[in-house]
């Protein structure tokens, strides 16, 4: 590692742990030693302003949780006071890897979900709101920060493959850019209390499938979905056939009688369909490729 880089990195530490600063600034040179800085950098560190490097450590923490507060607004506004302390602990838990907002927020989302593992959140419904934020953003922005574009493919495409197969069995179906949340409060509707400035509304338990995604416009939208519609996308897995996946929901749903079996394939069909239109899954056969466009309506349920 070149001396610059461990430099950078020992200065990194130095601002976001408190008790490595106390250390230091009492004249302790071990930690700076352990980072592998030499005699002369450590010297430097000494007699670096201690004032100064505190407001930059304050500031740093302000840059930080402003990128939390912008990427989970709901999550962080039902904090309310206890967002400043847990902001610090999370500083000095997780010291900053990359600039982008959105991989700064998923990290403050991250480090909460771990906190509630160890401490319930109050109120309870807060766990639910980490986790619809969280989703969110993982389907607004890519796996480098950057936001995508709609999850909608090209329907035409891919009911054209409906049409024309003569027999679907053999199509394979795959999910886009989607998330499907499993809730136990109404997220949406506390959040847009939250928006009119209930800083933490009651809410009753009502649990319930929410399924995102991105429209062409970039927002994200929630369609409430049934647990056997779950069922079929989460069997949309890109490698299994629709006549295979058709056959394994019936089995799973006591379907599979010579007297229901047409129905319920009628049902899986048709939802089939409005999914393609929906643009929350592509259809091929084997390898497929996924095409840009776009698409509107709304999804149909399984039963």
């Amino acid at each position: 590692m070149s001396q610059l880089l461990t430099y950078q990195k020992a200065f990194a530490r130095l601002v976001t742990d408190a008790e490595m600063r106390q250390v230091v600034f009492a004249g302790d040179t071990r930690p700076l030693a352990e980072l592998g800085l030499s005699a002369e950098q450590q010297q430097y560190f000494l007699q670096m302003d201690h004032k100064r490097v505190e407001i930059f450590s304050r500031l740093l923490v302000t840059n930080r949780l402003g990128k939390a507060m912008d990427g989970l607004p709901w999550t962080t506004k039902i904090l309310g006071s206890e967002l400043g302390q847990i902001a610090y602990e999370f500083n000095q838990a997780s010291p900053p890897k990359d600039a982008k907002k959105y991989r700064e927020a998923m990290a403050f989302g991250v480090y909460l979900q771990e906190r509630f593992r160890h401490i319930p959140p109050t109120p309870p419904y807060l766990q639910d709101v980490l986790n619809y934020e969280m989703s969110v953003l993982e389907i607004r922005f890519d796996a480098d920060g950057y936001r995508t574009v709609s999850s909608s493919k090209n329907p035409a495409a891919y009911l054209h493959l409906l049409r024309s197969a003569g027999t679907s069995e053999n199509l394979i179906p795959f999910r886009l850019n989607i998330r499907i949340v499993a809730l136990n409060y109404d997220v949406e509707s506390l959040g847009r209390d939250l928006e009119r400035g209930k800083t933490r509304p009651a809410v009753k338990k009502q649990a319930m499938l929410v399924l995102l995604k991105v429209d062409s416009s970039g927002s994200v939208v929630q369609t409430r979905i049934n647990y056997r519609t779950f069922a079929f996308i989460q069997a949309c897995d890109g490698s299994t056939p629709f006549g295979a996946i058709v056959y394994s929901l019936a089995r799973e749903f006591h379907e599979d009688t010579p007297r229901r079996m047409p129905g319920f394939r009628g049902q899986c069909l048709s939802l089939c369909k409005s999914l393609v239109e929906q643009g929350v899954i592509g259809l091929g056969y084997g390898a497929f490729s996924e095409q840009s466009g776009e698409s509107s309506g709304h999804v149909r349920s399984l039963g």
